[in-house]
């Protein structure tokens, strides 16, 4: 029988810091954490494959979490996918993006699409997203999305998503619809909405105009806008139950960022953004920036700065902010520094300037093998002359089919 296309990815990170906490003795921190994926593809010379990813951690010393071990299969699933493009059926525990669906689940989904352009889609099984917390995900989801694409012009569905579970007294009920369409070459129009069916309300909508007017010229305008206690389930969500989070705010911001390549391998970026909150407590917030990248070195290395200001009604959110950062890649090695500074307008904590800097190097020591390590210093409101350091280790291996075994 033919072989199957095998690749196998392993990131291995050893991190090491320190923690002096008032009251408390001065704490040492070195989690060492492996993700591995590997997929196999065109298993025995057919449309079916199977994809895995994982990861965990060891605490080497003092324990980072609850505990000194953790872990999580974030998915293990076998895939089919007809070879016009046509159809798709997954099964086990899978990452679900279908219209108002993010979930990871264990379960089944199935996709199919007619010659003409109109599609069906539905997804059943059990919740699987791991939490912080110990609060329960529901017993059961399940769901669908109907839908109509033309490659290359437009797709648009409506789905419909039930979660079976005791959220104050109510199943999750979610109403979708989606939008990507792109009349001619230079105009694209993206936009995605949620409609809660529990609470009766819109929970989530954003929107993104993207313009190519000359060559070299990137636009794209947005709009978003939110409800905590409709968009997030404050019972799947206890994070949003703190004190100073009001579940009644309202959130909606207005966006543009403008890319212009000057010159050749100069690029400029002009990025403006308005958040503003139906609660006065939190305050309203614009910001601007202004950036300038160069790549060089054949697109393998790029060096840039940027600038930034925040205004805002309430002077605890306002601030300046500077970055930069270049890379340099010389024959197998790679070398890159990245620096932050944010000035604030008030104190926080007694600190009105806070700073990251970020230095790492890395070799390839065969093509399969990668080495590198990054130096941390960071001084901030929370941590007042902070280093860290990191090792990792990057291994990727591929094989295609073309033999048989």
């Amino acid at each position: 029988m033919r072989a199957a296309d095998i690749t196998l990815s392993s990131k291995t990170y050893l991190l090491y810091y320190k923690r002096d906490l008032p009251g408390s003795s001065t704490q040492q921190f070195a989690p060492l954490y492996e993700y591995l994926s590997a997929d196999a593809g065109q298993l025995g010379g057919t449309p079916f494959s199977f994809h895995f990813y994982g990861w965990g951690r060891q605490d080497l010393q003092d324990a980072t979490g609850s505990g000194k071990t953790s872990g999580e299969l974030g998915s293990a699933y076998l895939q089919y996918l007809h070879p016009t493009g046509n159809g798709e059926m997954r099964l086990g525990r899978f990452f679900l993006t279908e219209g108002a669906a993010f979930e990871i689940m264990d379960g089944i989904f199935l996709k199919a699409r007619t010659p003409v352009g109109l599609g069906l889609s539905v997804f059943g099984g059990v919740p699987a997203e791991a939490t912080i917390t110990s609060t329960k995900t529901g017993d059961s989801i399940y769901g669908g999305r109907v839908f109509f694409a033309k490659p290359g012009f437009t797709e648009l569905g409506v789905s419909y998503l039930i979660e079976k579970g005791k959220f104050q007294g109510e199943d999750r009920k979610e109403i979708g619809g989606d939008l990507w369409l792109r009349p001619f070459g230079p105009v694209e129009l993206i936009g995605r909405a949620t409609y809660n069916d529990a609470t009766r309300a819109l929970a989530y909508q954003r929107y993104l105009l993207r313009l190519a007017p000359a060559s070299g010229v990137d636009l794209s305008v947005g709009y978003e806008a939110y409800k905590y206690k409709d968009y997030f389930q404050t019972t799947l969500n206890p994070a949003f139950q703190f004190p100073t989070i009001d579940n009644t705010d309202r959130v909606r911001t207005v966006f543009a960022v403008l890319d212009w390549e000057v010159v050749k391998s100069v690029t400029a970026t002009l990025g403006a953004k308005s958040i503003k909150h139906d609660t006065a407590a939190v305050g309203d917030a614009t910001r601007g920036e202004l950036g300038v990248k160069y790549v060089y070195n054949n697109n393998r290395d790029a060096a840039g700065v940027s600038a930034a200001t925040v205004s805002a009604d309430k002077d605890r959110n306002a601030y300046q902010e500077y970055r930069g950062y270049a890379t340099y890649s010389p024959a197998k090695w790679r070398f890159a520094l990245d620096a932050l500074t944010q000035q604030y307008k008030q104190a926080i904590s007694g600190v009105k300037n806070a700073y990251h800097v970020v230095g790492s190097a890395g070799y390839r020591l065969f093509e399969v093998l990668r080495l590198s390590g990054d130096l941390t210093y960071t001084k901030s409101p929370q941590f007042d002359k902070d280093y860290a350091g990191l090792v990792r280790a990057s291994l990727f291996f591929g094989s295609g089919t073309g033999g048989k075994k």
